[in-house]
């Protein structure tokens, strides 16, 4: 049997509020790159998870501008953090390749203020759609 839209709605924002407690916690540690990684995959999930409310069967992708541009119809809501959560997708694959910065390393490539900023983005989208799913 499968679950109805809320219920699988809620079983990925549990797991994006996992990503969020991770991103924190390598803030916390210093691992700047990581830290940003986590907050793009934490944004990622809380999207996917109103996709899956709003009763989408199959959400593929990692794209965090396209499950935005997908979702603000149905959530307008969301309309007020795109610029910044869009930001978040030059974290997906810099963050962890070398190659991806040249002559460098991506655990060097990031900083404090950075991560900062990344966290708390997915922070506020983490608790907006939570609300979302919560009122549903």
């Amino acid at each position: 049997m499968k679950p109805d839209r809320k219920q699988e709605a809620q079983r990925w924002l549990r797991q994006a509020e996992y990503q969020l407690a991770s991103a924190q916690y390598l803030l916390s540690g210093g691992y700047y790159a990581m830290a940003c990684f986590h907050s793009q995959q934490n944004v990622e999930v809380a999207l996917k998870a109103l996709r899956y409310l709003r009763g989408d069967r199959y959400v593929l992708g990692h794209a965090v501008t396209e499950l935005f541009d997908n979702l603000v119809a149905d959530y307008p809501e969301l309309v007020p953090h795109r610029q910044q959560a869009i930001k978040l997708d030059r974290y997906y694959i810099p963050t962890r390749y070398p190659d991806a910065i040249p002559g460098g390393v991506p655990a060097e490539g990031y900083d404090a203020r950075e991560a900062a900023e990344a966290v708390s983005v997915a922070l506020d989208i983490t608790l907006l759609a939570k609300r979302l799913i919560e009122g549903a």
